[in-house]
């Protein structure tokens, strides 16, 4: 656990509502790397079904550009109570926390998943599983 003294996030001057759109019915905050080459939100579409989740219902997605800094708390309603990010680097989203892929990490009642970016993972049958794992120990 963290005191308050440690830093654990640095905000963006850039609002993750500036880029996003959805619902945000059940206050997941979805963030993956922009990638030129692909458009990859059917498969985002598909795993978040696999544990019940509707995209554009349930959460606010976001494509954020390579290096862009965002700011994952500011503009919103309410704060996020889970964060899954693909492809992002923790300090890109503003959380200095020491994170490691596909190991859910709780933080002042936020619970954050990292996860490759959407091109490798597709593919990537081992890296899939890992996410499965994960996403059903967090929401199943």
């Amino acid at each position: 656990m963290f005191s308050f003294e440690e830093l654990v996030f640095r905000a963006s001057d850039q609002s993750v509502s500036t880029l996003s759109k959805g619902k945000f019915a059940r206050q997941i905050l979805v963030l993956t790397l922009a990638e030129s080459d692909s458009n990859h939100i059917s498969f985002i579409n598909k795993v978040l079904a696999a544990v019940k989740l509707d995209l554009e219902v349930d959460a606010l997605y976001a494509e954020v550009a390579p290096g862009q800094a965002i700011n994952c708390f500011s503009g919103l309603k309410s704060p996020p109570k889970f964060v899954l990010v693909f492809g992002l680097s923790p300090k890109q989203v503003g959380c200095f926390a020491n994170v490691r892929a596909y190991e859910p990490l709780s933080i002042n009642r936020c619970t954050w998943l990292f996860a490759d970016a959407l091109s490798i993972l597709e593919p990537n049958r081992d890296k899939k599983t890992q996410l499965w794992n994960a996403l059903k120990s967090v929401f199943l």
